[in-house]
């Protein structure tokens, strides 16, 4: 909408970035990351809504008031669940990973034989 008003783009950054993790620490990494997200939400006030606090308003450093945006998301993302084995292990979450590989493996290896 912004860009239909005559605004323009004039930086993007990247916020946040990590290389992929190992399958034990995928979901730590989760947690983590939606952590991040949630700062990041709050800091930059993502959310459409200006007169809900969604309980973290404090985080933004700003008057929302005074904000020259309007957010995209609609809810608090402190509400989205992370999901993805967070009750296994290191090694079942290892097994996981290598079964799923081992599969990934022999369906490419049938693919190509058909192509």
């Amino acid at each position: 909408m912004a860009l239909k008003d005559g605004y323009s783009i004039v930086h993007k950054g990247i916020l946040v970035s990590c290389s992929i993790p190992s399958a034990a620490n995928i979901p730590k990494i989760r947690i983590l990351l939606v952590a991040i997200e949630v700062a990041f939400s709050f800091m930059f006030w993502t959310m459409r809504s200006r007169t809900k606090d969604f309980g973290c308003a404090d985080l933004c450093p700003w008057d929302r008031d005074t904000l020259e945006w309007h957010g995209l998301c609609s809810h608090n993302p402190l509400h989205e669940d992370v999901s993805g084995n967070l009750d296994l292990s290191a090694e079942q979450l290892e097994a996981i990973a290598a079964g799923v590989k081992e599969k990934n493996r022999v369906y490419q290896a049938r693919y190509g034989a058909a192509q």
